[in-house]
């Protein structure tokens, strides 16, 4: 009877033993479930993003103008400008550009010798992608205006009136090189980054500096010069350039 009721035991336990995994399945299979259906939501979004951004070279031979907002953070000779570019796709390799760039910049009480300080640029461009379907190549002419408001520091020093010696201005042309890549996303919404260009003033046609004839310190003479110097010749490199805007 023992024996029995020793057997009798052990079966229960086996069964219990055996019930348990079974109480447990619908749960994990449930968190399971979960997991797998976000793994392949995330793999399947990926996979329609990628095949967007893939097809910006075909999305180039469908749209003929472009609009864009520009904005470039590490820029010279003055960071964070902003700007717009107006384009034309000639073909899936090859886009003609109008782009303007201008940054400004004005401290009060830091730069006493200086006032507010302009730097803009309009440069007509092309963007070559040699087949590929985003990453370009771009070049072209660029005209430089530099403007700078000189400060009370050094007006107070000049002796006497005179008309317009409170304004700096500085002209050049020149050139513009860079690389970049330009995505189309969905139809005709574009992202793109210029990650480095060199815009290059070469020849200079107006310099405009009349407080040079009326400066008589020395240091401020030597300090307009090289405000001169650096507008006419300075590179002007810049970095992560982010471009956005639509193909119609």
């Amino acid at each position: 009877m023992r024996t029995l009721m020793i057997g009798v035991v052990l079966v229960l336990s086996g069964l219990a033993y055996a019930e348990a995994p079974e109480n447990e399945t619908p749960a994990k299979n449930e968190k399971k479930s979960i997991l797998t259906k976000a793994a392949e939501g995330t793999k399947e979004t990926l996979a329609q993003v990628n095949q967007s951004l893939s097809r910006a070279r075909e999305r180039r031979e469908h749209y003929s103008y472009s609009g864009l907002f520009n904005y470039a953070p590490l820029d010279l000779v003055i960071p964070s400008k902003t700007g717009a570019t107006l384009s034309y796709q000639q073909d899936a390799d090859r886009t003609y550009e109008l782009e303007f760039l201008r940054g400004t910049f004005a401290i009060p009480f830091v730069i006493e010798d200086l006032g507010k300080i302009t730097d803009q640029r309009l440069s007509l461009l092309k963007r070559s992608y040699f087949g590929s379907n985003s990453f370009n190549l771009i070049y072209g002419l660029t005209y430089f205006t530099f403007s700078v408001h000189i400060g009370d520091d050094i007006l107070n020093r000049i002796v006497g009136s005179y008309p317009d010696i409170n304004l700096i201005a500085v002209e050049a042309l020149g050139f513009t090189v860079g690389l970049g890549n330009r995505w189309v996303i969905g139809n005709r919404f574009i992202f793109g980054v210029d990650w480095f260009s060199w815009a290059q003033p070469v020849y200079v046609t107006k310099r405009d500096a009349k407080i040079l004839e009326y400066a008589t310190d020395p240091d401020d003479y030597e300090a307009i010069d090289e405000v001169l110097r650096i507008a006419s010749y300075f590179p002007r490199f810049s970095l992560f350039k982010v471009q956005a805007g639509i193909m119609f």
